[in-house]
């Protein structure tokens, strides 16, 4: 975390008294209080320029007030601050082609207007964050100049453009296409003729329904009136109640009237079904299409 300005400002002062006050207790030679000198104002210029963003310079400072020949506070202190200018310091990797592909290594990459040296080698390079104009210079390409933004704390940020070659935009060789082929002629929809039936009319259906109910009724009558007039028969003789004679007589007329009806019944469904006339059923047809631009689809119905 980067000091407040006040704070360093403190920070500072603080150093210097403690390295006057060194000097004071602890004579030394001329060498030695140059040295701590050079220290305490590492120290200050440090600060100042991590207050500026300026990452790549203040690690620099903090590298020299963390020597062996520092004063122990200022040499802890600088200690800290480089690894913190050490975890905001972001870092670039350069890298450049042609549009053809062909990867560029021999130039030189301008980092606002200051020459980086050693960039066009996929290493990571340390650079200040901020807004900053990149001009890339290399051999078999015109120069190209972009503006970018690098963050704080970005680490191995890749900046590959991509360059015009000297001689112009390369051109790409003429690709060989095969003919498209031709669509396929329209096919003709297929004409298919309404097919022709003759279903059994609604009246037939009834009149069988009839038929089958006078032949139920005529078994059920006359098998009940069968049987009355066995049984009297065998019980009475000639001499049975007259009643009982005309109940048995009654069912089996009764099943008789039911067996005309379905008679009747049955041949009006016969005549019906034979007669029955020829009609055309609704033809329903999907057809399918191919054009040019596509294909269709058409449903048509004839009654």
């Amino acid at each position: 975390m980067t000091l407040p300005a006040s704070r360093s400002i403190v920070r500072a002062t603080a150093l210097l008294a403690s390295a006057a006050m060194a000097f004071a207790a602890f004579p030394a030679s001329v060498h030695a209080q140059g040295d701590a000198r050079a220290c305490v104002a590492a120290v200050e210029q440090g600060q100042i320029l991590h207050r500026d963003g300026k990452l790549r310079k203040a690690r620099e400072k903090f590298i020299a007030c963390a020597r062996d020949e520092c004063p122990g506070p200022v040499r802890r202190d600088c200690a800290h601050w480089l690894s913190e200018v050490d975890a905001s310091l972001p870092s670039v990797v350069f890298g450049a082609k042609l549009r053809d592909g062909r990867e560029l290594r021999k130039g030189r990459v301008l980092f606002d207007g200051e020459p980086l040296h050693d960039s066009l080698n996929g290493r990571a390079v340390a650079v200040d964050p901020g807004a900053h104009t990149l001009r890339f210079e290399l051999e078999g390409a015109k120069p190209l100049q972009i503006e970018t933004v690098i963050h704080e704390g970005e680490k191995n940020r890749l900046i590959a453009p991509t360059l015009e070659p000297l001689d112009g935009p390369a051109t790409p060789p003429a690709a060989v296409t095969a003919p498209e082929p031709s669509a396929p002629p329209p096919e003709e929809p297929k004409k298919t003729e309404p097919a022709e039936s003759r279903p059994i009319p609604v009246a037939a259906f009834l009149t069988g329904g009839v038929a089958l109910v006078g032949l139920a009724g005529f078994t059920y009558f006359g098998l009940k009136g069968r049987g009355e007039l066995d049984d009297l028969r065998s019980s009475c003789g000639p001499n049975c109640p007259q009643d009982d004679v005309d109940s048995a007589r009654s069912k089996l007329l009764v099943g008789d009237v039911f067996l005309a009806g379905g008679l009747i019944a049955a041949g009006i469904t016969t005549y019906l079904v034979l007669t029955r006339p020829t009609v055309r059923n609704p033809n329903v047809t999907f057809d399918v299409q191919a054009s040019p631009r596509g294909a269709t689809a058409e449903l048509r119905a004839r009654f």
